[in-house]
């Protein structure tokens, strides 16, 4: 908002800055429908081929820091599961989730068949330990990246009764991190294996098998828009204090983050941009915009007036502008 206020909105109005807090603030104003439009735009630049292939989304969370306890929700510790995220997204019959979870969290066996048995049937089997599934090579462990991962058919409580694949990777340190995945390895499409490397056609279902983990490491990249946000977008600077304020300034940040990346794919006079960071289309179009707003001012003052000074701060504001555009 700061940034957006100094390059363009100071320039063409008298409101000052705090006068955008106070609307970011306001709770009759949403911003769903620029979400949603968000949205729609990123799934328009999917090629053509590609169109029936799964779309992978990256769900994270990120810390701010935020001085002082005068503002909404300093109390509260968010928690993804009890605020029920697994159990929506998993409303959806056509979304899988890939996801990693805490060492403790409760994991069960498959239960036994009931057959000959009387009373309804066992929802879970013997509860496990994250350290009683074995991650050893001599135990069909697979290798990723200098991590030995183990794999295993579970259910668990947070994901209710369906049967999940457990995936536990062990570090060169001894130290252990535990996945959970509702995707069926052997129903991913092929096309997607080849995106990282060809020699994976011809995989075995065994290797197939731990292809989810390999598709978790994409979620990497919301780390990288994370810091992109911290560093150049002004997300650590935000001078809001109501939730409803923080959440429109977040999701408004998020959005001309976005709309940097997907700009270059829409139009091809800004294809040179694709490979480059959001920053960089910033910059180049925050200097475009500040040079036809000089000369749009150039031309009207030029009719309207015969004060030189008036022509002076045009053109000092073009200089400035080229000096904070980035």
């Amino acid at each position: 908002m700061r940034c957006l206020f100094r390059q363009f909105l100071s320039k063409q109005t008298d409101a000052s800055l705090n006068s955008y807090y106070r609307a970011l603030g306001n709770e009759l104003v949403t911003d769903a429908s620029i979400r949603q439009a968000l949205a729609l735009r990123a799934l328009s630049i999917v090629p053509e081929a590609l169109r029936q292939e799964p779309i992978l989304l990256s769900v994270d969370d990120t810390t701010i820091a935020k001085w002082g306890k005068h503002f909404d929700g300093v109390g509260i510790l968010y928690d993804h599961a009890k605020r029920g995220l697994l159990a929506h997204a998993l409303s959806y019959p056509n979304l899988n989730v890939i996801c990693n979870a805490r060492r403790d969290t409760a994991m069960f066996e498959l239960p036994d068949s009931a057959a000959g048995h009387r009373g309804r049937p066992p929802k879970y089997g013997r509860r496990l330990k994250l350290d009683e599934i074995p991650v050893v090579p001599e135990s069909s462990s697979y290798k990723m990246d200098g991590y030995l991962v183990s794999h295993r058919l579970v259910k668990t409580r947070i994901f209710g009764d369906r049967a999940v694949h457990a995936y536990v990777t062990l570090s060169k340190n001894g130290s252990r991190r535990l996945f959970f995945s509702t995707v069926n390895p052997m129903a991913l499409h092929m096309s997607i294996t080849w995106q990282e490397s060809k020699t994976l056609r011809d995989t075995s279902s065994k290797l197939m098998t731990f292809y989810p983990i390999k598709l978790y490491k994409l979620r990497w990249g919301i780390e990288t828009n994370y810091y992109e946000q911290k560093m150049f977008w002004e997300l650590g600077s935000y001078k809001v204090r109501t939730k409803t304020a923080i959440e429109h300034l977040l999701n408004l940040t998020n959005a001309g983050h976005a709309l940097m990346k997907i700009l270059p794919y829409e139009d091809k006079h800004l294809r040179a941009y694709q490979d480059k960071s959001p920053q960089e289309l910033r910059h180049a179009l925050s200097q475009q915009i500040h040079k036809e707003v000089f000369f749009a001012t150039l031309v009207s003052k030029a009719q309207s007036s015969i004060n030189s000074s008036t022509l002076l701060k045009a053109l000092q504001a073009l200089a400035w502008g080229d000096e904070q555009a980035a």
